[in-house]
C-alpha cells in the first residue's frame, strides 16, 4: 500500500468519530412553527410595502407624463406667442413708416403753402 493511500485512510478513520456523533436535538416543532409564523408576517409586510412602493412609482410616472404634456403645450404656447410678437412687431414697424411718411407729406405740404 503506498504511503499517499496510507496517510489517506488514517486522515479518513480520524474522521469517523465525528461522523458517527449524533447530531444536536433539532429544536422543538413550536420553536420552528413560531419563526415560520414571523418570517410569514415579515414576509407579507415586505410585499405590502413592496406593493405601496410600485404603487407610488406608478402614479409618480404618471404625474411626469402630465407634466411633460404640459411643459410640451406651454412651450408650444411660446413659440405661438413669439411668432405673434415677431409679426406685432412687423406691423408697428410699417405702421410707422406710414406714419413718418404722413408727418412728412404733411410738413411737405405745409412748407409749400407758406
Amino acid at each position: 500500500m503506498s504511503s499517499k493511500l496510507r496517510r489517506t485512510i488514517v486522515a479518513v478513520a480520524g474522521m469517523l468519530p465525528s461522523l458517527l456523533v449524533p447530531a444536536a436535538d433539532p429544536e422543538p416543532i413550536t420553536t420552528l412553527q413560531h419563526k415560520l409564523k414571523f418570517a410569514r408576517e415579515e414576509y407579507e409586510a415586505a410585499r405590502a410595502a413592496t406593493r405601496q412602493a410600485s404603487e407610488e412609482l406608478r402614479e409618480a410616472r404618471r404625474r411626469i407624463v402630465e407634466a411633460e404634456r404640459a411643459l410640451a403645450q406651454a412651450r408650444q404656447q411660446a413659440l405661438d406667442a413669439q411668432a405673434r410678437l415677431g409679426r406685432a412687431r412687423e406691423a408697428e414697424q410699417q405702421a410707422r413708416e406710414r406714419y413718418e411718411q404722413a408727418k412728412r407729406a404733411l410738413h411737405e405740404a405745409w412748407e409749400a403753402r407758406h
